[in-house]
């Protein structure tokens, strides 16, 4: 499944650390190290929008981690 595929899927353990939220933190910055700037900034906004679907299914446990994906996109774009 590629990512695009991720909106009419229901969230589930592999959508956490160490599966896609971590492969999307660490691509970010391998494209960033290879001066691919454009693509490490949309793979975290990709990143922030994996967490805003789990903050969907579950805001209690999720927001902080919505949060900070936010903050980590913000920083890493800047």
């Amino acid at each position: 499944m590629n990512y695009q595929q991720l909106a009419g899927s229901t969230p589930n353990q592999y959508w956490l650390d160490p599966h896609l939220e971590r492969a999307l933190y660490l691509l970010a910055f391998v494209q960033q190290k290879a001066g691919e700037l454009g693509n490490a900034a949309a793979t975290m906004v990709k990143r922030v929008k994996v967490f805003e679907r789990l903050a969907e299914s579950d805001p209690d446990k999720y927001q902080s981690a919505l949060f900070q994906a936010r903050t980590d996109a913000a920083a890493f774009i800047h």
